[in-house]
């Protein structure tokens, strides 16, 4: 993975280039996939019209990456404006400090902790989704 040096002197990796930070990384590879094979196609028709022959395949696809790599570029910037954004649900463990819990599997005393069920402070339904699962143990008993 190549390393580019940016002005404010971090370092990002070349993953960032096709959009990869505004779209999830699936989202690029279908973007760059059909972007791939219409360019090594058309090039490919272009090469048999002018020289009578097809590009053998380690020359045509390093030019049809060269080809699709900046109309990738340009489709995920187009998509990450449409699509939405990756979204988390997770929090900072220290969050949950002296939040109620419920324990859900077996009971809990120092030294053995147990599973419990912490709900999220943004008020979603009780549902695994809107719950985190850490396990606990009583401070004193």
């Amino acid at each position: 993975m190549f390393l580019f040096l940016v002005q404010s002197g971090t370092a990002t990796s070349g993953l960032d280039w096709p959009n990869t930070g505004r779209l999830p990384l699936l989202m690029v590879l279908v973007a760059f996939l059909p972007l791939f094979g219409l360019g090594g196609l058309i090039l490919q028709q272009a090469v048999l019209a002018t020289a009578g022959a097809l590009l053998p395949w380690y020359a045509a696809v390093p030019a049809a990456i060269a080809i699709a790599a900046p109309a990738t570029r340009i489709a995920t910037r187009g998509l990450a404006r449409v699509l939405p954004h990756d979204e988390t649900t997770a929090v900072a463990i220290d969050t949950l400090l002296g939040r109620r819990a419920r324990i859900v599997i077996e009971n809990t005393r120092q030294g053995h902790p147990a599973r419990a069920r912490v709900e999220k402070a943004v008020g979603l339904a009780p549902s695994l989704a809107g719950a985190h699962a850490p396990t606990v143990e009583p401070a004193a008993e």
